[in-house]
């Protein structure tokens, strides 16, 4: 079917081609469909801007109750699917697929374009297997190009009330310019992908071997590059390293680690080191997982989880998570058993040790008739996570009774607390299902499509959990919701939901809580400043002190590797435009020891105010030690007296904050 399909599209370029002097006839045909579509009430659509001429607008249409049985394609659907077919034969590129010919005939797409900052960017587009799409690409002169696109697929789900719910996902996608292109038509999409590098073999074939040499491998050939100043060179070499332990599937001792550890860490220096040191850190997060422990002490940094991956409450957060050295000798046998969803042919079992992070992802067989079974040694009141990655999961605490779970019915048979346990879980099931009302699911996670009634879920879902935890003291499920949601919650609900006399509190998953708590405190309204020595883009000393006083001034604490704290840039934007001559003086806090990346970063988007650092990262930074910070994205807002004004919130809380005191 790949075969065919790119016959066709290079048989459409040649073709089409002779139609270019009217391309522009059949791309105001279409950009007209397009404003069509956007516009319609019957449609909820939700626009995204992720580039320079890269637009995309999630779309979700429900079907009522009353349709009788029918699903027909929506109206705006059917008019904007037309006007694909209509101006086809204007175009330079065609591609398009529909369900009834088969599989698509390709994963992924990738459009990419050159970027100031990271080199290059890339944005990947998942074809699941009952995916419709359009694309149709419209050449212009001196190279520039528009390309329109639509992907669709039906959705059927439960709402949390169990009513059966029929819909349409979907997105629109315009690129226009010169600076893009499609790089790839994958089955699987890597980035930079060798097919050499599989069919490297070192004499000594055991796994850890196979892969401690072929990270020596990229790790020369990052020094290589690095040392000719070819930073294209440096990318491919840490794409390599992220290839080769996602495809590691065996277990490592400590010592191991520490030795592909060792050789990784030599490549997050050189050549854009902000972007380096960020997929080295994924790819040393991902093969820690393999460590052949129960439970570890770690320390380290990534994004939170959340309900519905919600954008809202995306953070990043540093944990730490010390044990003694006799907790080894308390592991127990643990098992479960039970059926998969349909069509599911693996679940990975998770040992979670804290909430940004987990240990042991082991994978287990399914058979054909959906059965799996699993026994390990873990420590007693461990949280384990079974999953098939489609929001089919279940956490259960060790013990001693063996668990079994129908995944197909979500019916638990355990113990009396993991009974518990899997009722409060499944109550969370029905927000996850109301959910998909609000979202579209085309892609790779959930895209928010009606921001109202999304937020009033997850305002719904906190009060849910609060009263999980309230009701839940005297056992670990408490220590499991408080350790996942501590990221989003107030410093009032913490003060009315901890308590150190109940047995959840000397969990080991509550020690980042505690800390977060403590730190908190730090920053509470009407709290002094703390005055902190910082550098600026120049490498020259300044202090707080010199700012506060004269006027509000607004901490903004972020690094260029935390995607979360990136996100209110654009609004941080609007506010300096609007207010910095009126009193407010944004200062950006770069959590970086590499002055010169920061700066970069700061320079090539704009960031038009303040910035300073502490020239360190987590350990060791004064700042954040000063104002307790152990999340990011976090803002911190000093009045005109030195007194913290607020602190936790962001977005559009943060920006009508601003606006309030403003008189606006």
């Amino acid at each position: 079917m790949k075969k065919v399909l790119m016959t066709i599209t290079l048989l459409s370029v040649a073709v089409c081609c002779m139609a270019g002097k009217n391309a522009g006839k059949y791309a105001g045909d279409m950009q007209r469909a397009f404003d069509k579509f956007i516009g319609s009430k019957e449609i909820k659509t939700m626009q995204s801007h992720p580039g320079v001429g890269h637009y995309v607008w999630y779309f979700k249409y429900v079907y009522g109750k009353s349709n009788g049985g029918e699903y027909p394609m929506p109206k705006p659907l059917a008019q904007l699917d037309e006007a694909f077919l209509r101006n086809a034969g204007g175009s330079t590129m065609i591609l398009s697929h529909d369900p009834e010919e088969g599989n698509p005939p390709f994963g992924w797409l990738s459009f990419s374009w050159p970027d100031t900052y990271w080199s290059r960017i890339n944005f990947n587009y998942k074809m699941k297997d009952d995916c419709n799409f359009r694309f149709v690409t419209f050449s212009g002169p001196d190279n520039f190009r528009t390309c329109y696109a639509v992907m669709w697929m039906p959705d059927v789900f439960y709402d949390k009330d169990s009513v059966l719910c029929h819909a349409v996902d979907g997105c629109l996608i315009k690129m226009e310019g010169s600076h893009w292109r499609i790089d790839n038509l994958n089955d699987t999409y890597i980035p930079g992908m060798s097919k050499n590098m599989k069919d490297m073999e070192p004499v000594d074939s055991t796994e850890f071997t196979v892969m401690r040499e072929k990270v020596k491998y990229v790790a020369g050939m990052y020094e290589t590059n690095r040392n000719n100043n070819d930073e294209q060179g440096c990318d491919v070499a840490v794409y390599f390293l992220n290839k080769i332990v996602s495809d590691f599937s065996g277990m490592l001792t400590e010592k191991q680690y520490g030795e592909i550890e060792a050789i990784a860490l030599k490549m997050e220096s050189g050549v854009n080191p902000g972007r380096i040191n960020t997929i080295v850190s994924q790819a040393l997060h991902r093969i820690r997982s393999r460590i052949k422990v129960r439970i570890v002490p770690y320390a380290g940094m990534n994004n939170n989880r959340r309900f519905m991956n919600n954008v809202y409450h995306a953070r990043t957060v540093y944990e730490r998570i010390n044990l003694p050295d006799t907790m080894s000798e308390h592991v127990r046998e643990w098992s479960v058993s039970g059926i998969a969803m349909p069509g599911t042919t693996s679940l990975a079992v998770r040992q979670l040790s804290s909430f940004s992070s987990y240990y042991n992802t082991l994978s287990i067989p399914v058979g054909k008739d959906g059965s799996f079974s699993f026994k390990d040694k873990v420590m007693p009141g461990q949280f384990m996570e079974i999953t098939d990655g489609e929001n089919n999961s279940y956490v259960f605490i060790a013990d001693t009774v063996p668990v079994f779970v129908d995944m197909t019915r979500r019916v638990v048979e355990a113990s009396p607390l993991n009974m518990k346990f899997a009722e409060c879980q499944n109550r969370e099931y029905g927000y996850v299902r109301e959910a998909r009302k609000y979202n579209s699911m085309i892609g790779t996670s959930p895209k928010c499509i009606d921001e109202d009634g999304m937020l009033r879920l997850i305002d719904s879902f906190g009060a849910t959990v609060r009263g999980f935890i309230r009701d839940n003291m005297d056992s670990p499920i408490a220590a499991y919701y408080l350790a996942r949601e501590y990221p989003v919650m107030k410093y009032e609900d913490l003060t009315t939901l901890l308590d150190s006399t109940k047995a959840y509190a000397s969990h080991v998953s509550m020690q980042p809580v505690w800390n977060f708590y403590r730190n908190m405190k730090k920053r509470l309204p009407g709290t002094m400043y703390r005055d902190v020595e910082l550098v600026d883009t120049a490498g020259m000393p300044h202090r707080l002190s010199e700012y506060v006083g004269k006027g509000y001034v607004l901490l903004d604490f972020w690094m260029v590797e935390s995607g979360p704290s990136r996100e209110d840039f654009p609004m941080l934007k609007i506010l300096n435009r609007r207010y910095r001559d009126k009193g407010l003086n944004i200062i950006g806090i770069a959590i970086s020891n590499d002055r010169k990346d920061w700066t970069n970063y700061v320079t090539k988007r704009g960031l038009h105010w303040t910035h300073l650092s502490t020239l360190r990262r987590w350990t060791g930074n004064k700042i954040l030690e000063e104002y307790g910070i152990t999340s990011i994205p976090e803002f911190v807002l000093i009045g005109p007296d030195g007194r913290i004004v607020m602190s936790g919130l962001t977005g559009n809380p943060l920006k009508r904050k601003i606006e309030e005191i403003f008189g606006e």
